[in-house]
């Protein structure tokens, strides 16, 4: 048995959803397809947004945006997610928590200020609308 300091925090272990290997292998599979459907949709709006000119205007260019925001939260959290499942060791290192955390925050102020400017931009197309005599 190996004795160590344990004041510091050097990895986390997760507990996970089940021990269960069976359901494990099953909850993989079903996270595995949403996170492809999302990927796969939020892409779809991402390429449609690009590819067309007529979708250029401020409206589909936060809907754009909000698409790519989408396929990073999704690609920050699942991935990990989806190896912890499957895996024996079920830790994470303090440093990858941290940074995993960072992107996540980061990722949530961006999407708040694009939700922000979607609606402001929602606001004025609604109010110049209405001030034309």
């Amino acid at each position: 048995m190996e004795f160590r300091n344990e004041t510091t925090v050097n990895e986390f272990l997760f507990t996970g959803l089940s021990d269960n290997h069976k359901d494990s292998s099953i909850l993989f599979i079903i996270f595995l397809l949403f996170y492809i459907i999302t990927i796969i949709g939020n892409s779809g709006m991402v390429a449609l947004v690009g590819n067309f000119s007529h979708l250029h205007t401020p409206m589909y260019f936060f809907l754009g945006y909000l698409s790519m925001v989408d396929l990073c939260y999704s690609s920050v959290i699942t991935p990990r997610m989806l190896v912890d499942l499957v895996s024996k060791t079920k830790t994470i290192s303090f440093h990858g928590c941290a940074l995993q955390f960072f992107f996540f925050a980061a990722l949530a102020v961006t999407e708040s200020l694009l939700l922000s400017g979607m609606s402001y931009d929602r606001y004025v197309a609604i109010c110049h609308l209405l001030s034309i005599p």
